[in-house]
């Protein structure tokens, strides 16, 4: 039997695309082996986010190579489709496979190895590949026609591509046949959803049909920008118990300046709309953010209007980045770059303050009973079960309260007994 080793870089997106392309090696036959282990193939699924993703792509090819210098040893996804000649000249790779010849992987591993995949359908492969996962993600769209300054996912992922809205319901009745009782929507640019079909519909669109017909216990939404969290979509989140109580908006910066040189298509005020309308309409909703701090020409006073964003605002938690220069995107070509101490010490002021308001919301939880589920692991550190609830708040759980032997599955009722910045601690009821 051949042994095939994938890892991943990045995204919830490439997550998926790997889960997909491992269920289809393992049906054809072939073993899925650690990445660190000596294997017969090793595939990349890489990420260009940022240069230092570049970097990490290229450290793991060279880590395979000397695991097994005889190995086949395939690039793939983003980096692989932005730069394919800067991947194929480092030694001992083989293969190099953008994102918009995917399914060219399978197809040269089965010309090697003249493996013969089952005919199965793509749902099938999908559940197949996601069994480790709780809450396994669907993808609904890919690609991205916005062009933010600061960003390369456009080139490395194409045009903006929805699932058809039947597609989409079809693969969610057969994630809840096989017993789930959550989905993750995800892409790389899903409010955008549906621009693209004909006839042409939008994410609202969706998730009305959602509402309708599909059986699961949550649906959860990933990343959406400002602008397009309708009022629309606001009132069906907040009218539905379908949809999972937390959203991540990604706003990446509280001062108009910094978003118009970003080239995003909003401005604060929006932002402020939004999160406004969302903490009326779902008082107890959790909403999380992406920050850049340190875009080129940010002042003091563009670092001011983020940080009483995060202070001022119903946000519940933010991850904050660090500007990083990425090759080939407009933003290097501006020339009033920060200093790196500068931005270090403004991303470092920023994530205090970010710390302050999860922790804010995890106390706000005590003594509060709601749902949770399983993540099916304990915390290493307490030995206590994790778990996750619908307001993506994480939990650490003494599952013997289950009973011997007993596994908790699905969402049961806890009761959230204590928190602090970092943990959050219930028990089952």
């Amino acid at each position: 039997m051949k042994r095939v080793a994938i890892t991943t870089l990045g995204c919830k997106v490439n997550q998926f695309d790997s889960a997909v392309l491992m269920a289809a090696c393992q049906q054809a036959g072939w073993a899925i082996v650690p990445f660190e282990t000596v294997a017969d193939a090793y595939i990349v699924n890489t990420c260009t986010v940022t240069q230092s993703a570049d970097a990490q792509s290229r450290h793991l090819l060279r880590r395979a190579r000397r695991t097994n210098p005889e190995a086949m040893l395939i690039a793939t996804g983003c980096y692989a489709q932005v730069a394919p000649d800067e991947l194929a000249t480092l030694e001992g790779v083989t293969h190099v496979i953008g994102t918009s010849h995917r399914q060219r992987v399978i197809d040269v591993l089965q010309e090697c190895w003249q493996g013969h995949p089952k005919d199965e359908p793509s749902t099938h492969r999908e559940i197949a590949a996601q069994q480790h996962r709780v809450r396994p993600y669907l993808k609904i769209q890919d690609g991205c026609d916005l062009h933010c300054t600061y960003c390369i996912i456009p080139r490395a992922r194409g045009h903006q591509r929805s699932i058809p809205v039947q597609e989409v319901l079809a693969h969610l009745a057969a994630y809840a046949d096989a017993g789930y009782e959550e989905v993750v929507l995800t892409g790389i640019h899903i409010g955008t959803y549906g621009r693209d079909l004909d006839p042409p519909t939008s994410f609202t669109g969706l998730l009305e049909q959602i509402v309708r017909v599909a059986p699961l216990r949550f649906v959860r939404i990933s990343s959406l920008d400002p602008h397009e969290v309708t009022p629309q979509m606001i009132d069906l989140l907040a009218s539905s118990p379908r949809f999972a109580p937390h959203l991540h908006i990604a706003i990446q910066s509280g001062s108009d300046a910094v978003l118009r040189r970003m080239g995003r298509r909003y401005r604060r005020q929006t932002v402020e709309r939004v999160l406004h309308d969302l903490a009326t309409a779902m008082p107890h909703v959790a909403i999380g953010t992406d920050l850049i701090v340190g875009f080129p020409g940010e002042t003091e006073g563009d670092f001011a209007a983020s940080c009483a964003l995060i202070a001022d605002s119903p946000l519940t938690y933010a991850h904050v980045f660090p500007y990083s220069p990425r090759s080939g995107t407009p933003a290097t070509r501006l020339d009033t770059a920060l200093p790196q101490g500068v931005i270090a010490m403004r991303a470092e002021q920023l994530r205090r303050l970010a710390q302050r308001r999860r922790r804010d919301y995890y106390r706000a939880q005590i003594g509060r009973v709601t749902e949770a589920i399983s993540e099916r692991r304990r915390d290493r550190r307490t030995g206590k079960m994790r778990a996750m609830t619908p307001h993506y708040v994480p939990l650490l759980i003494e599952s013997a309260r289950m009973g011997p032997g007993r596994r908790p599955e699905g969402y049961l009722p806890v009761r959230i007994l204590d928190a602090t910045a970092d943990e959050v601690y219930a028990t089952w009821i």
